[in-house]
């Protein structure tokens, strides 16, 4: 008998609400969720058919040790404690930055936790490779690296994308469904909207006008942009005056950039890119926006770092149409910055990068593995990451895998990584656990329309995969470490897995999740996980509020938006 439920995707931001055929334990239809308060009935093709990808054959089910040239099924318990003695041994000869880890995402909290209760910073992640330019901009001109303003895309009347393809991509930090329809009905609503990209994208297809720049000069159409804004009088001065600092380095800044000099390296014709700042400045809310395009590219942090100046300046930062800054159900922004959570300042051993979002750039891994001598890296744990072939110059980083004592993959296939591990151990799907919606929902309110759902797994585990947080405790304690470096975590978290295994002594061992979250949800007075769960299609939470960013929540030591930092 086949079981109807619902719940929502995992793959990106946008979250997509899904309606989820069950039978018999295994997953056989996906479709979008027509009711959902939020996504709309809307769903992409890679999240329609996921089920099929999850349940494939080649799932990891069992942890494997390496022994020889070849893997062999070994028990969970064999696995924990072989990984935490040789942890424990090489924490004890080299320190604790001699054990590495890298994420394929931003950081999982209990991944976290446990490099935390290792004492190591030695942090890595794919997300240092595409978009760690936005958070090391905004750590500088707002204070904290997650505050990252989005586009009011409900009232927006011109917007300019720089270097992103929506349609194809989703709004990266934004969870926005259905990104065509959204583009659509913002131009048949009257807004100007363009698309700056060497090449007319599908989402230049879709609505506004392609504008062409030659490929990575982004950053000098940027200053050309804030030159013309402060000649033609787009300046908001006593908004300026009140919530910002360092305007006068700005306008010197910008001073020599006429539209015609960029012209010359970016190939836009200095007519249109004043059409461009003309339009902008005469909108009623108005907003840049831009991704990988420009987050990967030579001046990726300048030219971000110029958007947010351009945004800020002409009083469109805080605005209804223009950019705003949302608020998720804890203040995440002012709890990292008292405790220090992704402030991280200090540099790398090899080439003196400072940290961002408590990681290092994933381009010096195999250089930290490779190089010899104080705190090189000895042991890796790879989490849902697949850095031998997402890395540049992969031989160079299979020759520094290789090189490892100890490399320790999570994750739900034996992938080209997980290869050259000494143990790989499997996870468990999205749909094999309750979950909430959570960094950017929950945290930061990254959402064009606010909401909060939960949701119970869909599925049971057909192996002995678990999930990632009591992986993490169990390798916690095998190390001779407490998660987060903290006793009481981690005898708390223990006692709660031990009571849940003895309620369900037919499933994995593992934390009880929705008692997890539901304490969460309760300490930031969202009600329990249950009460959420009952909103089967998603509970609406208040819409964004103009005007409630500057000069409340920005976490700057003066508390203004620090433009020349």
């Amino acid at each position: 008998m086949i079981e109807t439920k619902t719940t929502f995707c995992r793959i990106c931001e946008a979250l997509c609400g899904l309606e989820v055929d069950v039978e018999n334990n295994r997953i056989v239809a996906i479709r979008p969720d027509e009711h959902h308060v939020a996504t709309d009935g809307f769903g992409c093709t890679k999240g329609l058919k996921q089920h099929k990808f999850y349940g494939s054959p080649d799932r990891l089910r069992y942890p494997l040790k390496r022994v020889g040239d070849r893997f062999e099924r070994v028990s969970w318990q064999e696995a924990i404690v072989g990984i935490g003695a040789e942890v424990a041994r090489i924490r004890g000869e080299s320190g604790a930055d001699a054990i590495g880890m890298y994420v394929g995402s931003l950081h999982p909290i209990f991944a976290q936790g446990f490099m935390t209760g290792l004492g190591s910073k030695s942090m890595y992640s794919s997300a240092t490779q595409d978009c760690a330019n936005k958070f090391a901009v905004a750590r500088h001109v707002y204070g904290f690296p997650f505050t990252q303003a989005f586009p009011d895309l409900d009232n927006t009347k011109c917007l300019i994308v720089v270097g992103a393809n929506p349609v194809i991509s989703k709004w990266s930090f934004l969870q926005v469904p259905n990104p065509a329809k959204r583009l659509k009905e913002l131009e048949a609503s009257g807004a100007r909207v363009y698309f700056v990209d060497p090449r007319r994208t599908e989402s230049a297809k879709t609505a506004g006008e392609h504008v062409f720049i030659r490929p990575n000069t982004d950053v000098f159409f940027f200053l050309a942009f804030l030159h013309d804004l402060i000649a033609s009088g787009g300046v908001a001065r006593e908004r300026v005056a009140e919530h910002m600092t360092g305007y006068a380095d700005i306008e010197r800044l910008a001073a020599p950039w006429t539209p015609e000099r960029a012209e010359e390296v970016t190939r836009i014709p200095a007519g249109k890119l004043r059409e461009m700042v003309a339009a902008y400045r005469e909108a009623d809310g108005a907003a840049f926006y831009s991704s990988t395009g420009v987050n990967m590219g030579t001046n990726g942090s300048l030219a971000f770092w110029l958007q947010e100046v351009i945004n800020a300046i002409s009083g469109n930062l805080d605005k209804r149409g223009g950019t705003l800054v949302g608020r998720g159900i804890i203040d995440f922004p002012r709890f990292g910055v008292k405790n220090g959570v992704l402030m991280r300042s200090d540099r790398s051993r090899v080439g003196g990068y400072t940290a961002t979002n408590d990681a290092c750039p994933g381009g010096i891994l195999a250089d930290e593995i490779l190089t010899p001598g104080d705190k090189q890296v000895r042991a890796l744990f790879v989490t849902g990451g697949n850095p031998l072939i997402t890395m540049a110059n992969s031989a160079r980083v299979r020759r520094a895998l290789e090189s490892l004592e100890l490399v320790v993959v999570l994750d739900i296939f034996l992938n080209e990584t997980a290869s050259l591990a000494h143990y790989v151990l499997p996870a468990t799907s999205p749909f094999e656990r309750a979950d909430l919606p959570f960094i950017f929902p929950l945290m930061l309110g990254l959402q064009s329309k606010p909401y909060l759902q939960a949701t119970e797994r869909m599925i049971t585990a057909d192996g002995e995969q678990r999930d990632e947080a009591t992986i993490y405790l169990d390798l916690a304690r095998a190390s001779g470490v407490h998660l987060f470096g903290s006793r009481l975590t981690q005898w708390t978290l223990e006692q709660a897995k031990r009571r849940h295994c003895k309620r369900h002594p037919e499933r994995q061992p593992s934390i009880p999740q929705e008692a997890l979250l539901s304490t969460i949800l309760r300490l930031s007075g969202e009600g329990s996980f249950g009460r959420l769960l009952r909103a089967r299609h998603g509970r609406r939470r208040p819409d964004h509020q103009p005007g409630d960013f500057l000069g409340s929540r920005v976490v700057t030591p003066d508390g203004k938006i620090q433009l020349a930092p």
